[in-house]
């Protein structure tokens, strides 16, 4: 979701305290390690609207911490909740692979196995090898070696949205156009979970990492128009797998992110997590849900065009459940797309259906703007196509559909 000659020394702290959602006195005199959101008195998260800052820590914590987060060093200092939103132990997850739901071009492998930092695991994200201005491709926005670099990516599914999968067949386009005949809709149930990790690998001698910098220029003033454009470009900052002290812009010890164990002998040597996407079906509805490793003073971040909900430490997330809600992307995937710092997780997925494509579904209709899409032009797309509920893994391995 491998190793190099350095040898780490890290405490993750197992603190025995109450986690947002189950009992938050204990994080109140903590504030300053923790979202200001979560001063609370009552009962908890898990009573919380699935809508707040609260709940998505909530989701974090139980991203990191439950059997799903095997293999995930917690950044120093996050609370271990006392409880996990048990949708998280939901087990086996199974990635694309496993689901026949295909592996593209850009893989590192072949997606084999779930072990998430087994380069056969890891893939290049699909949506980041169409080409922003036509660079590095030919005009159908076919895939170029050029384009596979950068971020690296593990999809995962939980036991409720696997079944759901395999249960219906969705993987085929065989089961696809059945359904689209007889008018059945495509629906997961409640208790899904999908979720996007999008890791930057830390390489023997070259231990610099491009960043989101949400408070300098080159972020709040983008060069391009709507988009952060491609990662390469982007400021880098230092990691340190022994330093223990932040220093903004310009050094981050390894123990400031969620990462993998530092593996000497291997290449890379480590991995960090920089971008976390979660989509969690609850009463009917999909919650979106992007945590995004932020340089800078996370505190200030509010000022950045509110493109952070809650902040913890260097951590922003975000979530909507509603495509005519507020701009809600991750900086590290949608961030490099054509329109991408206008985007919204809830008004892209309602383009996945079947047979569409993304160009069609995302740029042309819907992508490029800040606004949620005319109800009408929606319907003219939706014309001759079913919904799969918003997931575009269904159909990015089948021909013709170029996104996931």
């Amino acid at each position: 979701m491998a190793g190099a000659r350095f040898v780490l020394s890290l405490v993750v702290a197992a603190l025995a305290v109450g986690f947002a959602g189950i009992n938050l006195a204990p994080l109140n005199s903590r504030l300053d390690n923790y979202p200001s959101s979560n001063a609370r008195t009552n009962s908890g998260a898990e009573q919380s609207s699935p809508s707040t800052a609260d709940y998505g820590w909530w989701q974090f914590a139980s991203f990191l911490h439950s059997q799903n987060g095997s293999g995930i060093i917690s950044p120093t200092s996050f609370p271990v909740p006392a409880n996990y939103d048990p949708d998280w132990d939901s087990t086996p997850w199974k990635n694309k692979n496993d689901l026949n739901l295909g592996t593209p071009p850009c893989s590192l492998n072949g997606q084999p196995v779930v072990s998430r930092f087994d380069r056969s695991a890891l893939e290049y994200p699909v949506q980041l090898r169409i080409p922003i201005n036509g660079g590095g491709s030919d005009n159908a926005g076919k895939s170029s070696p050029s384009r596979c670099q950068g971020i690296q990516q593990i999809v995962l599914y939980n036991s409720v949205a696997s079944q759901d999968i395999t249960g219906e067949s969705l993987s085929s386009i065989e089961s696809l156009k059945a359904l689209l005949s007889s008018g059945k809709r495509v629906s997961f149930r409640d208790h899904s979970v999908v979720i996007k990790e999008l890791w930057e690998p830390i390489w023997p001698g070259h231990l610099r990492i491009s960043v989101w910098q949400p408070l300098k220029g080159f972020f709040m003033n983008p060069p391009m128009h709507h988009t952060y454009g491609d990662i390469s470009n982007w400021p880098t900052i230092q990691v340190s797998v022994t330093s223990a002290a932040y220093t903004p812009y310009q050094l981050a010890p390894i123990s400031v992110f969620a990462h993998s164990a530092v593996t000497p002998g291997s290449t890379p040597s480590a991995y960090v997590l920089v971008g976390l996407n979660i989509a969690h079906k609850i009463q009917g509805t999909w919650y979106w849900y992007t945590f995004s490793w932020l340089d800078g003073e996370s505190d200030k971040i509010s000022s950045a065009g509110g493109q952070c909900m809650s902040t913890w430490h260097q951590y922003c997330m975000n979530v909507t459940n509603s495509q005519a809600g507020k701009a809600c992307f991750n900086p590290y995937l949608e961030g490099q797309q054509p329109g991408g710092i206008y985007s919204n997780c809830a008004r892209c997925h309602q383009f996945a259906a079947f047979p569409k494509n993304e160009m069609d579904g995302i740029s042309l209709v819907n992508g490029l703007s800040p606004t949620p899409t005319n109800s009408g032009q929606f319907q003219q797309y939706m014309r001759g196509a079913i919904s799969v509920d918003s997931l575009w893994s269904l159909i990015s391995h089948l021909p013709g559909q170029n996104l996931q």
